[in-house]
């Protein structure tokens, strides 16, 4: 079981909002302009994103915890 610091879930969130924004052709939004056009608040954007933060992170740590235990190197190729 992880125990995700906040400061990590934020990153992941800000991430993913970035990503979203880019698929739509929407770079260089804020999250607070993106909630304004969408009629919401910040608050209710990160939490839309949050858990898929919290899931993306746990499968990230996973599979480094996986690569560690199998000493599964990645080549600069």
């Amino acid at each position: 079981i992880y125990t995700l610091p906040e400061s990590m879930i934020e990153e992941e969130v800000q991430n993913i909002f970035h990503r979203s924004l880019h698929d739509y052709g929407m770079e260089h939004m804020s999250m607070e302009k993106f909630a304004e056009l969408a009629k919401t608040d910040v608050t209710e954007i990160r939490k839309s994103y949050e858990e898929r933060a919290i899931r993306n992170i746990k499968g990230y740590l996973t599979l480094y915890e996986i690569a560690k235990a199998e000493t599964i190197e990645v080549s600069p190729d």
